[in-house]
């Protein structure tokens, strides 16, 4: 059987080529030792899309919510714009190549979106706040024609462009916090450091049955 090809510098041996990831971009940037038998722009590239790869499983894993935009005909400089604001919601934007995606996300509920994974596109990712990306996302698309909103995965569940609208227009998480913590009285300390931590789902259930009842305690009184 074939042994997977191994790069060796001054210092040692670097682990097989076939191992992928971003240690064997620096290892082989730093040193320009690569592959004999490879091409090295060619093992360059190869590196360069396995450390790709490698961060995007990273990404996926630990998202809570991943939205599939399509940029074309948008400037650099509007891109920018958008990464900033995208960033300062606590999310990120990462223009990908659709191939290395579809790698990366093997597996994953995010495998569920191969079917957008063509032209233009970038994903925007977060770990926190999926109404709040949502919402930076759906107001770039007001501000700019060409900018699309292809669909997403929120948790485990593929939702479509109308649904990420939807999530667009809920509150914040602390929002959702400070609304349910005004309908309650001395409330203790400790207790409000437990919701702080109560998961978005369950905050916007809360406020949604006190808000029902509102609406149905005039009726019962009358």
């Amino acid at each position: 059987q074939r042994q997977p090809v191994a790069v060796f510098g001054a210092k040692g041996c670097l682990p097989p080529v076939e191992a992928a990831g971003s240690y064997h971009l620096a290892w082989a940037e730093k040193t320009g030792t690569f592959p004999s038998s490879l091409n090295k722009e060619v093992n360059v590239e190869r590196l360069k899309k396995q450390s790709v790869v490698g961060e995007l499983k990273e990404d996926f894993a630990k998202a809570q919510a991943v939205f599939v935009t399509d940029f074309k005909g948008l400037s650099m400089e509007s891109l920018g714009g958008l990464r900033r604001k995208v960033r300062s919601s606590g999310g990120d934007y990462k223009v990908t190549k659709n191939t290395l995606v579809k790698l990366a996300s093997k597996g994953t509920p995010i495998e569920n979106l191969d079917a957008l994974m063509v032209g233009n596109n970038a994903l925007g990712i977060t770990t926190q706040d999926p109404a709040a990306l949502a919402k930076v996302l759906q107001d770039f698309a007001k501000e700019q024609e060409k900018f699309v909103i292809k669909g997403g995965i929120l948790g485990q569940r593929v939702i479509d462009p109308a649904q990420i609208k939807a999530l667009a227009a809920l509150p914040s998480k602390e929002v959702l916090l400070s609304t349910l913590l005004g309908t309650m009285q001395a409330v203790p300390t400790s207790f409000v450091r437990v919701l702080a931590a109560v998961p978005k789902k369950l905050l916007y259930a809360l406020v949604a049955i006190r808000d029902a009842k509102s609406e149905t305690a005039p009726a019962n009184e009358s």
